[in-house]
């Protein structure tokens, strides 16, 4: 089996990557002129949540059980909770991999926290409310983390839900050194042994909620500024340049995802 390399992109608009910017990011482009691409329908309901799990599970959120970000506690109550990675009814592909013998290295994806045993190394998403708790397999990689990367690992910038509180300065800000984080971490397991490798960016998503006015000159509240206007498509030239250094290290044999 040759190895699959997932590079996830958390609410990436296709119309603006892939057309518009596409001349400037040239690890992008190089994918787009050698490889396949389509139109697809988002999962109904569209949140980022059970898009996540039906890419892994080849579920809908009606058979995988994510459709929103909050469940009813248990026993039945009007109180409501955050689901879990306990809330994914179905296997995704790891799970599945691992029970054929094939390792598994999977960064950031949503819906996986908290962590479950698997056939290779997990570290959990932004609903992970913090470091010390099972946010990471096996427990022994949290201290290879700390070593990577000097500290504790950043799920997110903020509390869940929090990002919307920062100031644009402060998020930007946030933003560039969690990602810096994230890459550094996938960059150095990539000498581990894996068959599949899966690594998700929530950045992205961070950007566009809080500053897309400042891009979009058809969104209702649009105007310019010069950094805030401009930190989207910085942040992509980012991830371009990280994914070329990325793909120089993987095997010929790779599929690229």
């Amino acid at each position: 089996m040759a190895r699959i390399f997932f590079f996830g992109i958390d609410g990436m608009p296709p119309e603006w990557v892939l057309d518009r910017w596409l001349p400037e990011l040239p690890t992008f482009k190089r994918l787009a002129d050698a490889g396949v691409s389509g139109r697809i329908r988002s999962t109904i309901p569209p949140t980022s949540i059970g898009a996540w799990t039906s890419i892994f599970s080849g579920c809908d959120p009606g058979q995988h059980g994510i459709t929103g970000y909050v469940r009813r506690a248990h026993p039945p109550s009007i109180s409501m909770n955050l689901v879990n990675s306990g809330d994914v009814r179905v296997p995704r592909i790891w799970d599945i991999l691992g029970d054929a013998g094939k390792r598994s290295i999977v960064l950031n994806v949503p819906m996986t926290f908290p962590v479950r045993p698997l056939n290779g190394m997990m570290v959990t998403d932004f609903l992970t409310p913090g470091f010390d708790g099972p946010s990471v397999y096996p427990e022994s990689l949290k201290k290879d983390i700390v070593q990577v990367l000097g500290r504790p690992y950043s799920f997110d910038v903020s509390e869940f839900g929090g990002y919307r509180k920062l100031s644009n300065e402060e998020l930007v800000e946030r933003v560039f050194a969690m990602t810096d984080e994230h890459l550094r971490l996938a960059e150095h397991l990539l000498t581990e042994p894996w068959d599949l490798f899966v690594f998700a960016t929530v950045g992205s998503d961070r950007l566009h909620h809080t500053l897309w006015r400042y891009l979009d000159p058809a969104h209702p509240a649009h105007e310019k500024h010069p950094v805030f206007s401009e930190a989207i498509p910085r942040y992509y030239k980012k991830l371009d340049a990280a994914l070329a250094r990325i793909l120089e290290r993987l095997p010929p044999d790779t599929t690229i995802i």
